[in-house]
């Protein structure tokens, strides 16, 4: 026979087994809902919605770039990837290019445009003024048996335009003035009979000395190397040139005593970037 006190043990025991299993049934029923919901089983049409909304904000939300994170935008009529950066630059307004057009001289007269008195021709690229040329002229002043004399003078084209007009002083007298070689000896060693340097020097040859023409920025300077010009900058009559495979020149000066006759002994001039100095 059981006790009282066992009785009252075995029906706490059964009471207590009867409330856990309760709780795990009221626990799966709770968990089986939502899923039952997710695969569209017994759920109302709002539930299903609330459910797809939800969704969808947690995918974008995951999506959505960081802060400060570089984007690029999509150009679906072009279907090309577009850069921000790239897009801003190409719609960037260009700068105006600088213009290296050659400057425009100032038209002379020349004196002796269409004459006879042509000597040569000689074409050159100015730094400033582009494409020059340089025309030599001997005008002749007496006649004879001997070589003809003639006075000296040269002027400077841009795009046909006479730009630039210098003479000998009148009065004087020479058998030569031009590109080609003189005569009387003179020593005439321009490579190609082009009688230009690498520095863009041009040089004219008259019967006993060189005269030469160098780019300055008002078109080009004779440095008072005419022919019959007694206070020369270069003193180069009686003296000849020689231009090296390099276009280097060297002015070969012929020495002279006080009564003007020749030593027999010769200096060198030479160009050190800006003028001829005599070389030591």
């Amino acid at each position: 026979m059981w006790s009282v006190f066992e009785i009252e043990e075995v029906s706490r025991r059964e009471v207590i087994e009867m409330q856990s299993k309760k709780t795990l049934t009221l626990a799966a029923t709770a968990v089986a809902v939502p899923l039952l919901v997710g695969c569209g089983q017994n759920a109302q049409p709002s539930q299903a919605s609330e459910t797809a909304s939800s969704a969808s904000q947690s995918s974008t939300s995951s999506a959505a770039p960081a802060q400060g994170t570089q984007t690029t935008s999509v150009d679906t009529a072009a279907g090309t990837t577009a850069d921000p950066a790239a897009t801003s630059t190409a719609n960037a307004t260009p700068k105006p290019a600088e213009s290296s057009a050659p400057q425009t001289l100032p038209e002379v007269k020349d004196p002796n445009a269409g004459t006879d008195a042509e000597t040569s021709r000689i074409s050159v690229d100015h730094p400033k003024f582009g494409k020059l040329e340089i025309v030599s002229y001997l005008t002749i002043t007496s006649g004879g048996a001997a070589p003809s004399e003639g006075l000296p003078s040269y002027a400077v084209y841009q795009n046909g335009r006479p730009v630039g007009f210098v003479s000998s002083p009148e009065g004087t007298k020479e058998v030569n003035f031009s590109s080609g070689k003189a005569l009387a000896g003179q020593t005439w060693e321009v490579a190609k009979d082009q009688p230009v340097d690498r520095f863009g020097n041009v040089y004219l040859s008259y019967d006993s000395g060189v005269t030469v023409l160098t780019p300055t920025d008002q078109g080009f300077d004779s440095h008072g190397t005419m022919p019959g010009v007694k206070d020369s900058q270069y003193p180069f009559s009686r003296a000849g040139l020689k231009i090296d495979g390099a276009g280097t020149p060297t002015v070969i000066q012929k020495v002279v005593d006080k009564d003007g006759t020749e030593t027999g002994k010769t200096v060198t001039w030479s160009w050190d970037g800006n003028q001829f100095v005599q070389d030591k």
